[in-house]
């Protein structure tokens, strides 16, 4: 016995609708919130830029990454298109990452800016990675990255500046 259950295409369409419309208010809220008062000073680019990076999140939803998998069982991978171009824009990011060596793990470097694009595009994948939060608040970087999930922050010092070693 399958636990498949069969969505008509009608059904299919309202699932997606509300999932994009749902993952659109989040992001564009999300980046609001992140911006805080300076949004307020300029709303009129900050919504040009939110719209314009919408665009290619949603391509990348379209081609079933960063979506979830009870969504993606519900639609079934016919729905999804692969788009080679996000997947090759995708490998290109990650290889541009530096690394660094823990013990034994070689584990990521990524900016507190990269981490929260990849986050917010549904297509970061590392569970255990090291963030440079450069010259933000450390305590409001912490805070930022326990929101998306990651609860094991301890700090370490690579040439003399202080990075997070993060994992769930």
């Amino acid at each position: 016995m399958t636990d498949e259950v069969e969505v008509s295409n009608e059904e299919k369409f309202h699932i997606w609708s509300n999932f994009i419309v749902g993952e659109r208010l989040t992001y564009i809220e999300g980046c609001k919130r992140d911006i805080g008062y300076e949004y307020e000073a300029n709303r009129k680019d900050w919504d040009y830029l939110f719209e314009r990076d919408w665009v290619l999140i949603e391509e990348r939803l379209r081609s079933g990454i960063g979506v979830p998998k009870h969504i993606r069982d519900l639609m079934g991978n016919e729905y999804f298109k692969r788009v080679e171009i996000v997947d090759t824009n995708i490998e290109s990011m990650l290889e541009e990452v530096e690394t660094y060596q823990k013990e034994e793990e070689t584990l990521r470097i990524y900016t507190y800016e990269d981490f929260i694009m990849l986050s917010n595009q549904g297509i970061f994948r590392d569970e255990i990675f090291i963030i440079d939060p450069q010259r933000r608040w450390k305590k409001k970087v912490k805070e930022s990255i326990m929101d998306y999930g990651f609860s094991q922050i301890e700090i370490i010092e690579i040439a003399g500046g202080v990075y997070f070693v993060v994992s769930r």
